[in-house]
Formats: structure tokens, sequence, C-alpha cells
């Protein structure tokens, strides 16, 4: 069976039942109308049993948002590497994934999310000459924090708890650092998603 730490489940739950008309279903016109890009720098928090193993450097994450009848669709990226204790080769995990969340704005100029992810973990190992690939399917749950600087531009903070469907179940928890930007999605790029 399949278990998320209870803390993140109240919390995502708290976070839906925050989000209040956001739940209601989006006019048409605002389905895909605007883009939000998304970048920051991620650090792994916690500390358990693979942490023993691997020591995780700072990461890298990029997301594109999109609003949608009910909610708003991610897709997005996270890259950190890993150095090997001990005997244990150092690897690099690249995280692709797609996500479905909800926004409830506070005030003018700030907004906190939360959303499902759903994705593939691909591991790239650096044992002798090559390396060795492993792919593993990952989901989470993530929280973030935005306050607008200006139009376009704002800064957020995120947490994501991550849970790698590996033999041994290997969860991390990562707060990030970063900035968005958001534009309006072009009227062919609409189109093409609808």
């Amino acid at each position: 069976m399949l278990k998320l730490d209870h803390r993140i489940i109240i919390l995502y739950l708290i976070s839906l039942l925050l989000s209040g008309p956001s739940i209601l279903p989006a006019e048409n016109a605002a389905v895909f109308h605007t883009l939000n890009l998304a970048g920051d720098i991620q650090f792994n928090l916690n500390r358990n049993e693979f942490h023993n193993y691997w020591r995780p450097g700072k990461g890298l994450g990029a997301e594109i948002e999109t609003t949608y009848y009910v909610g708003h669709l991610i897709a997005g990226s996270q890259i950190i590497s890993y150095l090997g204790r001990s005997d244990y080769p150092a690897f690099k995990g690249l995280f692709v994934y797609a996500g479905w969340g909800l926004a409830k704005p506070l005030g003018r100029n700030s907004r906190v999310s939360s959303a499902i992810l759903l994705g593939n973990e691909l591991m790239l190992f650096e044992i002798g000459p090559g390396e060795v690939r492993e792919s593993e399917l990952q989901m989470g749950l993530s929280v973030k924090a935005t306050t607008s600087l200006n139009g376009r531009l704002a800064a957020h903070v995120t947490y994501s708890r991550l849970l790698l469907l590996t033999h041994r179940r290997i969860v991390r928890d990562f707060v990030g650092l970063g900035l968005d930007y958001t534009m309006k999605t072009p009227q062919w790029l609409q189109n093409l998603l609808r």
C-alpha cells in the first residue's frame, strides 16, 4: 500500500479548503489564458536512510503553469546531483513531471497554491567509465507561496514532498526559492491547447 505522510495530506486538504472559488470551473475564456514560467534553486531538507548513502547538492527546478477549467495544469522538471558516501556511486537525478493544482489569492499581490505531481525520476549513476541509468515512478505534493514584485514578475517559496517508488520507498522533502514570470498565452497556443 502506498503511504504519504499524514501531515502532507492534511496540509494539502487545508489548502484545498482555503481555495474557495478557485475550485469552481473557469470561464472558457480563462482556460489556457496565461502562462506562468518559474525557476528556482532547491534544497533537500530531510534526512533518512537514503541520506546515509548519498549527500544531495543544490538543485534546479523549472515549471510551466497554465489556467485550466478547474485549477491549473503544471509541467516541470528538477535536477539534483547526489554525492555517494563510502563506496556508493554519485548520480544525477532528473525528475520530469506533470501536475494539477489549485490556487488561492492572498490579497492583491500574493497567492498560495498546492498541487499533486506525478512523473518519472531518471537517475544517472557515475560508475566506472560510463553511466548506469535507472528510471522510477515518482509522485508528490507541493505547496507554493508567491508574491508579486511587479505586474509580471513574482518571487516564490515552495515546499514539496516527493515519494520515489523504488523497492524501498524514498521520501525527500525540498524547499525552493525562485522567480515567476507570467505572460498572456499567445492566441495560436491557446487554440492548439483547446
